[in-house]
């Protein structure tokens, strides 16, 4: 596995990413492996121009992205497939096919990551409206700190603690580089939890309110603790 983690996505840097890692992962097979080779996978979220201030990275790099078309770019350097998805929506696939939703054939489905999204399944299927943007769940309307209302992407994301985390100074890079242990953070971790909790709450009780799911999952780059 290949990672790279990085204060914002730019668009150049992210295919000269996928471009290395693809030549030196395919370096490493047999001629009968890479034949085998399916097709490949971009999971990200759509309209990322949106989200500069959130993501706190550059307005102009951002909206770099609404005039690239990156799964064209990728598939210009190869010869199968590359298919394109939400990334909350395919967080909210894998969890249907290789999760622990048990039987429930509709389930709403939260992912915690940098920024918070989701997804829905249906009758047993993964939901992804015709734009395949449905489940975008980071923008549900909920109430902010202040009772006004604000979106779920502006509390519940993980990209609001390591805010806090940089307003006292603290270095929260490991965040992203290691998410199945975060050490001790202090008190901006426990305000986190709380007020991501009280939004996540409201837009369970929000979306159950539309269709009757049997089940919110609750999932993200983040320790199990």
């Amino acid at each position: 596995m290949l990672q790279h983690s990085y204060r914002y996505p730019a668009p150049r840097e992210t295919v000269d990413f996928v471009s290395n890692g693809m030549r030196q992962m395919r370096g490493a097979l047999t001629p009968a492996q890479d034949k085998r080779i399916a097709g490949l996978g971009i999971a990200m979220p759509f309209e990322l121009w949106n989200w500069a201030d959130t993501a706190g990275a550059p307005r102009d790099v951002m909206d770099e992205w609404r005039h690239r078309d990156i799964r064209a770019d990728i598939q210009a350097q190869c010869d199968f497939p590359v298919y394109l998805q939400n990334d909350a929506t395919s967080a909210c696939g894998a969890e249907l096919v290789f999760g622990q939703a048990g039987a429930a054939r509709d389930f709403v489905y939260f992912y915690i990551g940098a920024f918070a999204g989701g997804g829905i399944v249906l009758n047993g299927r993964l939901f992804g409206g015709p734009t395949g943007n449905a489940g975008a769940l980071g923008s549900m309307p909920v109430p902010g700190p202040d009772g006004k209302p604000t979106q779920l992407i502006d509390v519940a994301s993980i990209a609001m603690l390591e805010k806090a985390l940089n307003a006292r100074g603290v270095e929260a890079s490991h965040l992203w580089t290691s998410p199945e242990d975060w050490g001790e953070i202090g008190p901006e971790l426990d305000d986190w939890i709380a007020s991501a909790s009280r939004a996540l709450a409201y837009a369970i009780v929000a979306a159950s309110s539309i269709i009757d799911f049997e089940a919110a999952v609750i999932d993200g780059w983040m320790p199990k603790a």
